[in-house]
């Protein structure tokens, strides 16, 4: 037995010895060179820091030294010091961290509100990182770095990743705080508004109620947090052109940011927008210009151009006006620019493209296709020389560019870039399914035109094919593919896959927009003239009531 308990007692040491080495000797040098090769920190805070881990090293070797000492009292005030030592490099190095996550938690929030979402996106990362070595998954630092994480994600449309995000960060808070903690609402609102954005309207809709109802019974309210789901609601309504749902939504969430927040704050921008759209869209124009004229005057001092947010509310005035007969390029919006907030810090790189871009999209759209001709070409041409000639943003352009050509019937024109915009698709790694299926519909628009069915149809299949699959497109995209195969065998009097296929589009348009809208019309119309021809009056005539 006594043998045993001298064992046992040398164990203990040899592992206290083991440790001590471990915490004495590799985890300062870990340390250090962490907090020298960080880039969040300043040039100041990695000397202090680095001399405070030196100091702390110093002493604790030297008392470690003094363990193993002749002297009884020397063993013993090293028993009784080091432990403090050990502590206090523990300590720095949780310290740093702090510091580090803090840094890179707060670069992060500012670059995506510059709108520079990609450079976010790797910082939000590297601060989730940090968070989860120093705090663990279901700390509370793990949860903003995740919330940030996902909003970057979205703000690039990349919607699967934000998915994933904002389905972890609701599961680890549901375990920690319960199912109807207020600390849920932003995952809440955020996996809402991504389903809001893919058309996944049923999945969308309980996610934002639960959220409303839990910000309604939390005893301490959070205006900024409830006014956010009131706008993620707001805007499922809208895109179901639900405005007598939306418009309230969108005007409390106005009201509470500014409670919040203040009047001028830049995160009243988006609602004051989704209300002068909706204003827009029911041509109550006196009612939109103000709300879009003072967004725009706000972003103007909180954002310098190239920013998406200050384009962004541009172009929404900039279609305002152009409803009401005044057309104006957002360029000249944008002129005059002031820029109030110091720490805002000019977007890098040549974001010319953007503009183009932009501009002629609203000249498409008026259908001022000679103008927009022009601008597109231009945009072509900054693509390549920005992004290099097979990037999708080049692509996407030449698809635009198509676009105008085939809308003034100059095919041979059309047809040659959607090819091109096509075959650089097809080279992305991973290639985007809905900007493959973009190029696809627009070579099977041309050929359905000069009444090359054979041609069309594998091309119409195979955008329809991509188009279920992604994980980005709503239930529009999926019926405007669906209307032209219908279109497709209507002309070529297969009547079967005709009437499949404007059922098909009819279904989507109906769960999306709902029975009323006159969106509807072209699906009912391509059905009616099917049943007609089938010789079904009876279903021809319930439909022609719509008309």
């Amino acid at each position: 037995m006594p043998l045993l308990k001298l064992l046992g007692s040398f164990s203990l040491i040899l592992l206290l010895f083991v440790v001590a080495l471990f915490i004495l000797l590799v985890f300062p040098l870990w340390t250090l060179t962490d907090c020298i090769s960080s880039t969040s920190l300043s040039k100041k805070e990695k000397f202090l820091w680095g001399a405070l881990n030196v100091f702390l090293w110093s002493i604790g070797a030297a008392l470690y030294g003094l363990w193993g000492s002749q002297s009884r009292y020397l063993r013993r005030f090293s028993v009784a010091i080091l432990p403090l030592s050990i502590a206090g490099l523990i300590a720095s190095h949780t310290v740093v961290g702090r510091r580090r996550w803090d840094r890179l938690y707060a670069q992060t929030v500012i670059l995506e509100q510059q709108g520079q979402y990609g450079p976010a996106t790797k910082l939000g990362e590297k601060a989730l990182k940090v968070a989860e070595n120093l705090w663990g998954n279901k700390s509370k630092q793990v949860g903003n770095s995740l919330e940030v994480l996902g909003a970057a994600y979205m703000a690039q449309g990349q919607l699967p990743q934000a998915e994933n995000i904002y389905r972890r960060e609701l599961a680890d808070l549901e375990k920690v705080m319960g199912s109807n903690d207020p600390s849920l609402i932003p995952a809440l609102n955020g996996l809402g508004s991504i389903y809001e954005e893919q058309g996944r309207h049923s999945e969308a809709e309980p996610l934002l109620k639960r959220a409303m109802a839990i910000s309604e019974n939390a005893p301490a309210a959070d205006f900024y947090a409830h006014s956010q789901t009131l706008y993620a609601l707001g805007r499922l309504y809208y895109q179901r052109k639900d405005y007598s749902s939306a418009e309230p939504l969108f005007q409390q969430a106005v009201a509470l940011i500014e409670k919040a927040k203040g009047t001028e704050s830049p995160d009243v921008v988006q609602p004051l927008v989704a209300l002068g759209s909706l204003y827009s869209a029911e041509t109550k124009f006196s009612e939109a210009q103000p709300l879009l004229e003072r967004a725009l005057s706000i972003a103007k001092t909180m954002y310098q151009p190239p920013n998406p947010q200050l384009t962004y509310v541009a172009s929404a005035l900039a279609s305002l006006y152009e409803a009401q007969g005044h057309p104006v390029a957002v360029d000249s919006l944008l002129a005059g620019h002031s820029v109030q907030n110091t720490t805002t810090q000019e977007v890098p790189g040549d974001n010319t493209w953007l503009a183009l871009y932009q501009k002629g999209d609203i000249l498409s759209k008026a259908q001022r296709f000679a103008e927009a001709e022009k601008v597109f070409e231009q945009a072509v041409h900054q693509a390549e020389k920005q992004f290099g000639p097979y990037h999708k943003n080049t692509a996407n352009t030449f698809d635009a560019l198509a676009t105008v050509y085939y809308s003034e019937n100059n095919f041979p024109k059309a047809e040659p870039l959607f090819r091109h915009a096509l075959a650089i698709h097809n080279k992305e790694a991973p290639a985007n399914p809905m900007d493959t299926s973009t190029s696809l519909l627009g070579l099977a628009a041309i050929y359905y035109s000069q009444a090359k069915y054979r041609d069309a149809e594998p091309l119409f299949i195979q955008a329809l094919e991509l188009r279920q699959k992604s994980p980005g497109a709503n239930q529009l995209k999926i019926a405007e593919v669906h209307r032209g195969l219908g279109s497709l065998y209507l002309a070529q009097r297969n009547y079967s896959k005709a009437e499949f296929h404007f059922k098909q589009s009819l279904s989507l348009e109906e769960n999306f927009l709902g029975p009323n809208d006159p969106a509807l019309q072209l699906s009912r119309k391509g059905l009616a003239i099917v049943y007609e021809a089938q010789g079904k009056t009876a279903e021809a005539q319930k439909l022609s009531k719509w008309h």
